[in-house]
């Protein structure tokens, strides 16, 4: 076990070239549980000259291999996102949650994003964000509107604010 700051314990840091375990594989499965039911995240990156987080609608693959976020062209979040590709994404099921915050999760996921340039994904993008979130029908069919992949690194999955295990999709 790995803990952070003495107080935070890691589990299971994943080795490369290591096939999952089972432990893996459920933390895995409990952090696709909670995104399932998200329909929102918090952007978080590093802006000018401080940290930034924005609340941003999300599609993701099955696999969660790559989310996709779409964005207004020109706005802040799109300019720092352009500049800056390290970001992180935090969900959380405070919405779907019991009444005691020790039923709170969370997830973090850490990747690198990428501006979506190629029409035919595009596309395929726009379709699964309207099916996920109708009502952004016309935000996401604009043409001012553009979409950044991410695709994670690492996955965080929290529970009761202070056990943290550790999930790295394979490369």
């Amino acid at each position: 076990m790995v803990f952070i700051n003495d107080d935070e314990p890691i589990l299971p840091s994943k080795k490369p070239n290591v096939p999952e375990g089972p432990l893996s594989k459920k933390i895995k499965e409990k952090i696709s549980g909670l995104i399932k039911d998200q329909r929102f995240c918090v952007l978080s990156l590093k802006g000018e000259n401080t940290a930034y987080g924005s609340l941003v609608s999300f599609t993701y693959a099955d696999d969660l291999s790559e989310f996709v976020i779409p964005l207004q062209k020109g706005s802040r979040k799109y300019n720092l996102l352009v500049k800056e590709k390290e970001v992180c994404l935090v969900m959380d099921n405070r919405d779907t949650s019991p009444p005691s915050p020790n039923h709170i999760e969370g997830v973090n996921l850490l990747g690198t994003a990428h501006l979506l340039s190629d029409d035919k994904r595009r596309a395929g993008m726009k379709n699964q964000l309207i099916k996920r979130h109708p009502q952004l029908k016309s935000f996401v069919s604009s043409p001012t509107c553009s979409f950044f992949t991410i695709t994670p690194k690492t996955f965080y999955h929290i529970v009761r604010f202070q056990e943290i295990y550790q999930w790295t999709p394979e490369s």
